[in-house]
């Protein structure tokens, strides 16, 4: 499935192989399965429904801004080179593992409720540079679980701004 400038509307939940969105929205209240690889270079994902990268999936974030307004669960990896992700009443549920390589800035966008980081997996900070949660008063919050672990091996985390951030930071 290809989203590139289009609005993609998902009324029943359906499962991929393959994702690849560089603009456009895709949203609806039907659950997207993606089993295979991904690219998220641009766009909104919106809607009630989730996207759910699955156990043996891979996703890449890089190039521009990207505005995440519905439920992103990673079972498997994702890993973010560039660009800005902009949480609008987003939550990212992390079970996986999510590398983060950028000098990135995660935030919360517009006027959305709740914005929320939950990492249940794995959350990997690797290259030179800081990537920073931060953004107005509302936030995107970064929420460590019980499970949670967060490995800096390069550069620096900046949990900034509007939290709260909570869970257990043993980071190795």
């Amino acid at each position: 499935l290809v989203v590139d400038s289009a609005t993609v509307i998902l009324n029943a939940n359906i499962i991929v192989s393959g994702y690849g969105q560089g603009g456009g929205t895709l949203t609806g209240p039907g659950n997207l399965t993606i089993q295979g690889g991904g690219n998220w270079s641009g766009g909104t994902m919106s809607g009630t429904g989730r996207t759910i990268l699955g156990p043996t999936a891979s996703m890449a974030f890089d190039i521009n801004a990207r505005t995440l307004s519905r439920v992103l669960e990673n079972q498997g990896t994702i890993t973010w080179t560039a660009g800005p992700l902009q949480l609008n009443s987003g939550q990212l549920l992390n079970t996986g593992t999510f590398i983060t390589n950028t000098t990135g800035l995660l935030q919360s966008y517009g006027t959305g409720g709740t914005n929320r980081f939950t990492n249940q997996g794995i959350f990997r900070k690797q290259g030179t540079g800081t990537v920073q949660f931060t953004a107005s008063s509302t936030g995107v919050a970064f929420d460590n679980g019980s499970t949670g672990t967060v490995e800096v091996q390069a550069g620096s985390l900046e949990l900034l701004q509007g939290g709260p951030h909570t869970g257990n930071f043993n980071i190795t």
